[in-house]
């Protein structure tokens, strides 16, 4: 797998009795070489793990020929690279999944959307998610109630300095509030609290955010990111994936 993921990737892979194999990224690209992960590659070896750090995309061609070669099944992590309808990931990875979390580029504030090119795997998958018991609708409320808080708390100005003034006068840490607020997966829990089948209510949700995407509205911040980048790059600064042929945070 991608040396930098969130840890609790991590985790989850360790209690499915499975041991996580980091292979370290290039700092320029952010991309994981294939020499390094044939290196890595053992018999016991059973799924590739390709993270698109920062939302930035390189071809997976080159990894896909390893992954056939070595009967091994090739997983896209595009958490961080929803850019509208027009991407489904690298048409060489078996399965590619991007994450509407609280903190993505168009939040649903829960859920994901994958595209499952292997039939077999789709198979197995799907019939295991229709074993899963259904949310309830009023978890998802709460989660939209706590996460439209925090947003608030980081993108109003007026609330964020009001609430960083509140923070320093009782002492708290601000950052460490509102990160542990805004965090999807809260370390140490079951899987339990992932198997399980979306409510309507976020199904609705994210069907909303997805058909509403503003495209013309995303490629503009990402015009301003870019000259951010370059202001910083032209002043000495190296930017972890400033080299990649293309980036989407």
């Amino acid at each position: 797998m991608s040396a930098v993921n969130i840890p609790e990737i991590v985790r989850i892979i360790k209690i499915h009795n499975c041991v996580p194999v980091p292979v370290d990224i290039d700092i320029d690209s952010l991309a994981t070489s294939v020499d390094r992960i044939e290196a890595a590659i053992t018999p016991k070896t059973k799924l590739v793990l390709i993270a698109s750090i920062f939302g930035t995309k390189n071809s997976l061609a080159d990894i896909a020929k390893l992954t056939k070669k070595h009967n091994l099944i090739l997983f896209e992590d595009c958490a961080e690279g929803y850019c509208g309808n027009g991407y489904s990931g690298d048409p060489n990875a078996d399965i590619t999944a991007f994450s509407f979390g609280p903190i993505k580029t168009s939040t649903a504030f829960q859920g994901a959307i994958s595209f499952i090119r292997n039939e077999e795997l789709f198979k197995d998958m799907e019939t295991l998610h229709s074993l899963y018991p259904a949310q309830k609708s009023r978890v998802f409320l709460k989660k939209v109630l706590k996460y439209s808080f925090g947003k608030l708390l980081i993108n109003s100005r007026f609330i964020n300095a009001a609430a960083r003034k509140i923070s320093l006068k009782f002492k708290i840490d601000y950052k460490k509030y509102v990160v542990s607020m805004m965090r999807a997966f809260t370390p140490g829990q079951d899987l339990t609290i992932y198997r399980s089948q979306p409510s309507k209510a976020m199904l609705s949700f994210l069907y909303q955010r997805v058909q509403t995407f503003n495209e013309a509205a995303f490629e503009k911040q990402m015009a301003n990111i870019r000259l951010g980048t370059e202001i910083l790059e032209s002043s000495g600064l190296q930017i972890p994936g400033g080299n990649g042929p293309e980036r989407n945070y």
